[in-house]
């Protein structure tokens, strides 16, 4: 074999070398085959290589193995088939068929192909693309997958430009990020590896999973950007809706914080859950491990609740504050606290019997709740507090569901 092997290196130079073109920019040498011989295919002169081929690219210091080749000399274009690999510092190509053309530099596979960067770890494959090496762009075609060590991203193409720095999915795309245990889908996107950054645009949709793979908070809008290293967030923007387990939130931009673990929702933010209502200025949901523990309303901010759990009365507790916080354990609201010029109206009933409203001004008022149910109200020193009877809440008291 090695004297098969120097023989073909030499008749390569003689027989099957191709002729310099002026813009031919590399020699493509044989190294190693089994047999050699002319045929003419489609009126043209064909090279008909066989058996372990071997070719170098010398100012490329690219390898190319196949087990068969047809060189179409005028051209320049080689067409490889059976076990295809084309190599080189940096990447690889694997594909049962692949063409390239020495004159544009283009290397075609029309199936499916495997592209991989060896220091990066990142990998792509795909149904059929083109890789231009005059300058390292990749556009590849047909269920897409690209992944390295942190994230899996899916679409119908993908454009890998600059050697990977930008890379452009579209159609159905899907991006798993490991790290972050999120996952967005959207019809398009672009991101840069180099400075970590990147936008999703058509209907983009962020998951991410609690500690316990339920629940997941979800957000949704027109526009997604992502914002990684230490500090990642994602940026939601335009018709943003959030859903965390029973708890359903609307914003024009939403920010998820993803090193602090809070979402904060912003321009005419509202939160609805179950008989709960929140609204102010600005809204900050706190996560710990992706699980509500806190919702923050600052400026404007008030919560409205069903105060008849019998579903006899159609009456509100409100409270209002310069700022609300509201606390879960367990995703249930067991106290409420406003601070500064704070207020509440809450109705007292005994059983399904309505008492009358309880009204409190205070700079400070805390609600301890339990199975959805108040169990006190606590003011701070100086608050002015008055109850009003039923029989003094005319109007209110008749005003019942479903009529």
């Amino acid at each position: 074999m090695r004297l098969i092997s120097y023989t073909l290196f030499f008749l390569s130079a003689v027989s099957i070398s191709l002729p310099r073109h002026s813009n031919a920019q590399d020699s493509v040498v044989l190294i190693n085959a089994e047999s050699l011989r002319g045929v003419v295919q489609d009126g043209k002169d064909v090279s008909l290589v066989i058996g372990e081929v071997h070719y170098y690219i010398p100012d490329k210091n690219l390898d190319i193995f196949c087990d068969t080749t047809y060189v179409y000399r005028q051209e320049e274009i080689y067409i490889l088939r059976g076990n295809v690999k084309v190599i080189d510092n940096e990447k690889s190509f694997i594909s049962d068929l692949l063409t390239y053309n020495a004159l544009t530099e283009e290397l075609h596979s029309p199936g499916r192909f495997t592209y991989t960067e060896f220091a990066t770890n990142r990998n792509l494959t795909a149904d059929t693309g083109t890789y231009y090496y005059e300058n390292n762009n990749l556009y590849a075609i047909g269920n897409v997958v690209y992944t390295d060590s942190l994230r899996i991203l899916f679409a119908d193409t993908l454009d890998f430009l600059d050697e990977g720095f930008e890379v452009i999915p579209r159609g159905n795309v899907r991006y798993e990020d490991f790290e972050q245990n999120a996952v967005v889908t959207s019809q398009s996107g672009y991101f840069r590896n180099d400075e970590n950054f990147g936008f999703m645009s058509g209907k983009p949709r962020l998951a991410v999973a609690d500690s316990a793979n339920a629940d997941s908070l979800i957000i949704a809008g027109e526009l997604m950007r992502y914002f990684g290293g230490d500090s990642a967030k994602f940026i939601v923007t335009d018709s943003v809706v959030i859903q965390k387990g029973e708890l359903f939130a609307e914003s024009r931009l939403a920010t998820y914080d993803v090193a602090a673990s809070m979402v904060y929702l912003r321009h005419n933010p509202k939160i609805k859950r179950r008989d709960t209502e929140i609204f102010g200025s600005e809204i900050d949901l706190i996560l710990v491990e992706n699980e509500l523990t806190e919702i923050v309303v600052r400026d404007s901010a008030y919560v409205l609740t069903d105060a008849d759990t019998s579903g006899t009365y159609d009456l509100k507790n409100v409270i209002r504050g310069k700022t609300i916080t509201i606390h879960f354990a367990n995703e249930e609201i067991f106290k409420i606290v406003a601070i500064q010029n704070a207020e509440s109206e809450y109705y007292d009933f005994d059983d399904t019997e309505l008492r009358g409203k309880s009204v409190s001004l205070s700079g400070q008022i805390v609600i301890l709740i339990d199975d959805g149910k108040v169990t006190s109200i606590n003011l701070s020193n100086g608050a002015l507090q008055n109850f009003i009877p039923k029989n003094m809440l005319p109007g209110l008291i008749k005003k019942k569901k479903n009529e």
